[in-house]
């Protein structure tokens, strides 16, 4: 197909350097700790208020 490109052609030789490897991993890691706070602070918040996360979904007017 016209236009597309492999993503290892892509990528090359970017994730074959340590300095590289550890940017990833610190960054997945900083991802993952960003994503617990926040789960933890909605279960806080939904605690606070006596509220199942089906009553929080609907005042929050999320499905």
């Amino acid at each position: 197909m016209a236009g597309r490109r492999a993503w290892r052609e892509i990528r090359g030789d970017a994730d074959r350097t340590p300095q590289r490897r550890r940017r990833v991993n610190r960054a997945g890691e900083y991802v993952e700790a960003t994503q617990a706070a926040y789960e933890q602070t909605l279960a806080e918040l939904r605690r606070a208020r006596a509220h199942t996360q089906a009553q929080l979904a609907g005042e929050l007017n999320i499905p």
